[in-house]
């Protein structure tokens, strides 16, 4: 291949990324949600509850943390646990794609349930 063909295939290529890249980066987080709610369902649920309300563990769908909000720091938490809590880790359990799926499904529910508002006169 000619040096200006390379250049039109990546010029093509860069096109097609930037043209479908929404709906790529759209279809692979839902993949990326899907994997990680069957980890959370089989491995998290237990301490969280079945839809992250929260059980033993705190509740994930609200936008109190313990740990911090952003995707990393829950990527963290899952990955190297709570010192001196029951948050275990599960970065030897799992590879890293897994770890990616979970934390993904964990970002994707947390906020979803607004902190109840008050009772009027309180």
């Amino acid at each position: 291949m000619t040096k200006s063909r390379s250049r039109l295939a990546i010029g093509f290529a860069i096109l097609a990324v930037l043209a479908g890249g929404s709906w790529v980066t759209a279809h692979a987080a839902s993949a990326d949600i899907k994997e990680g709610k069957r980890t959370f369902s089989v491995h998290c649920s237990h301490c969280h509850g079945p839809f992250g309300h929260g059980l033993f563990g705190p509740s994930l769908v609200d936008r109190e943390t313990l740990n911090g909000n952003s995707f990393d720091d829950m990527l963290r938490v899952i990955t190297h646990g709570v010192p001196n809590t029951a948050m275990r880790s599960w970065g030897r359990n799992f590879n890293d794609q897994r770890l990616y799926d979970v934390t993904t499904f964990v970002f994707s529910i947390y906020g979803t349930v607004a902190e109840e508002a008050p009772a009027a006169g309180q």
